[in-house]
């Protein structure tokens, strides 16, 4: 059963969701099959507003099983968005944000525990260890965002991939960066212990730093670390960011606080960006490790090597998970390391496995830098 009725108005007002067909035949397509399907709806202009009586998701699942991919593409959805003001998505992303409600339900929760019985989808902070190679000791963590869903029977685990993906995709990524920056402080006050800590953070949701990262530093302020233990890392930044990427740099300097480009290759200024802000560390980009014993990458990372020496950095060196990539790491001067084969994201911070090899033998006499005194801090 169908109502339709003839309105001149484009609005929301009173439906679940609204469809906008790009074409005249599509709009008459779309109310003949809603109708055959029992989705009340009324023709408001040139939109199609439903009004009942199933969940809206079902109109969507319906058009997106129905409509080939061109078809798809000639429909926006319109619906009253989580800021109370009406947001146009393509059937596509308005499925994926309902999909990822999860995060919504995330960020209303005060608890930030995880647990999945009690009270529904909770942030969480795990750590993974940063290891100096020349004795087998963590010497740093990077707090990684985990969010958890699901019951014990039905268990779910987002990764900070996952959450900045569905942050994106509901424009929520400044709400949801701040909130983790805060949610790993906390973490590192209540379980960090020794060494330092590296928090990640996307730099175009910090537009004025002082203004910005003003939470960030009040949470920093009561917690008690150490400013100097407490490492910022930027991910996600681009060729075009270099100046902004100094004021965030320098209002971190400012509280005492330190500086970590991730994933830092040669392409796309990577060289010039470390040089221009000189952080205290760097972290090498994954795609350099695949393929290490070529010498295009080899030689990438040693220039690298080289760059942050004479910057003053220190170069971390992710994602390793062989003792092969270690062994090539070693000759091309990487010492500090991270990645599963020395330890995978937990809880709490870990110790390393104590089967490996004994990794000081390949790299005697080599100077350790100023990681070693803030694991002793």
């Amino acid at each position: 059963m169908s109502c339709i009725s003839c309105s001149g108005d484009n609005n929301l007002a009173g439906a679940s969701l609204c469809l906008i067909p790009a074409t005249q035949e599509l709009r008459d397509f779309l109310a003949g099959t809603l109708a055959q399907h029992n989705l009340l709806f009324e023709r408001r202009g040139t939109m199609l507003a439903l009004v009942g009586p199933r969940d809206p998701a079902c109109a969507v699942e319906l058009l997106r099983y129905i409509l080939d991919e061109s078809e798809q593409s000639g429909v926006t959805v319109a619906s009253i968005g989580t800021s109370g003001f009406p947001e146009q998505h393509t059937l596509d992303d308005w499925w994926r944000i309902q999909e990822t409600g999860w995060l919504e339900q995330a960020m209303a929760n005060p608890f930030g525990s995880g647990d999945p019985e009690s009270r529904g989808p909770a942030f969480t902070i795990w750590f993974q260890p940063v290891i100096d190679t020349s004795n087998n000791r963590p010497v740093a963590h990077e707090c990684l965002a985990r969010v958890h869903s699901g019951t014990r029977q039905n268990y779910r685990q987002h990764s900070a991939a996952e959450i900045f993906d569905a942050a994106w995709l509901r424009q929520s990524e400044r709400e949801v960066d701040n909130r983790l920056r805060q949610l790993a402080l906390q973490a590192i006050a209540d379980r960090g212990g020794p060494g330092a800590f590296f928090i990640n953070f996307l730099p175009h949701t910090i537009y004025e730093p002082a203004l910005c990262l003003a939470d960030t530093f009040s949470v920093l302020k009561r917690s008690g670390i150490a400013p100097a233990k407490v490492i910022f890392e930027v991910v996600n930044a681009t060729e075009n960011e270099h100046n902004h990427l100094r004021f965030i740099a320098d209002t971190l300097r400012e509280q005492g606080c330190c500086l970590s480009l991730d994933d830092l290759g040669v392409a796309k200024g990577g060289l010039e960006l470390l040089q221009y802000l000189r952080p205290e560390y760097v972290k090498l980009s994954s795609a350099l490790l695949h393929d290490i014993e070529s010498p295009l990458c080899a030689s990438a990372i040693r220039r690298i090597v080289e760059a942050a020496d004479r910057c003053g950095s220190i170069v971390i060196a992710k994602n390793v998970e062989s003792a092969r990539t270690v062994e090539n790491l070693w000759l091309l001067g990487v010492q500090y390391m991270q990645g599963h084969f020395f330890g995978r994201p937990a809880p709490t911070p870990v110790l390393p496995r104590t089967d490996l090899l004994n990794l000081a033998s390949a790299l005697e006499g080599a100077a350790l830098p100023d990681l070693r005194m803030m694991y002793r801090s």
